[in-house]
Parts: structure tokens; sequence; C-alpha cells
């Protein structure tokens, strides 16, 4: 791990489920916990091979349809951001609310690509819609 490389103290084992080894491919694709999440969306989740994340991410990207692929690498980041706020923060998180954040900042991002957004001509100023 990169950090206790740098001499950061920080815990060998899992922490979302305190078990297992912490790997990116642990984290994000085995842990119960993240397993957990992959079964609450409703996407599933393949078999890492090798535990090796890069290979288990391409089967992903290859197998899923582009709905199921933005929703996997939205899980995964919520995953990944939940492990930190656990590790830096100490907030741990429910797979529920892992999911609201990764359906959230989906829905956010889907809508700020949306190019026939329109304004409400009552609403609008000479600086609204920028953050879109």
């Amino acid at each position: 791990m990169l950090l206790q490389m740098k001499h950061v103290a920080v815990n060998v084992l899992c922490p979302l489920c305190n078990t297992d080894r912490e790997s990116i491919c642990h984290v994000l694709v085995s842990c119960s916990f993240a397993q957990a999440c992959w079964h609450r969306l409703g996407i599933g989740c393949i078999p890492t091979p090798q535990g090796i994340f890069s290979s288990w991410l391409s089967s992903i990207l290859s197998l899923y349809s582009r709905e199921k692929r933005q929703w996997a690498v939205m899980l995964l980041w919520a995953l990944w951001k939940s492990r930190n706020d656990l590790v830096w923060q100490q907030r741990g998180s429910e797979v529920d609310e892992v999911i609201v954040l990764a359906k959230t900042v989906l829905n956010q991002w889907i809508s700020a690509q949306d190019r026939s957004f329109d304004l409400s001509m009552g609403l609008v100023t000479q600086t609204d819609g920028s953050e879109h």
C-alpha cells in the first residue's frame, strides 16, 4: 500500500469489513460491504480474475451496457469516497447511503451533460446556467 511506503500509519485490513487485507480490488469489488452495495444497486458484480482490478474493470466495461457502466463507475467512486470518509474522518456509511450517493452524483452528471437543458425564462439571469 502506498501510504504504508510513505510511513503513514494505516491499518492493513480493509476499513469497510475489517476482515481481509485492503487492496483496491478488495475495497471496490470483493469486500462484503462492496458486494452488498453491488447487489443493492441491482446490477450485480462479476468476480475478479486473480484479484486484478484492471482486468475486472476491463470486463465490466466490455460486458455491461452503457447504463450499467455508468452505474458501475459511480458506485466505484461512491465506495472509494465511503472508504476515505471512514479512514480519514471516522464517518462510516451504510449500504443505502452509498447507493444514494452514487445515484445522486450520476443523475447530476447526466443532467450536467444535457445540452437541451432550458431554463424557465422567468428565472433566467446572465449567470444562470453557468454551472450547468
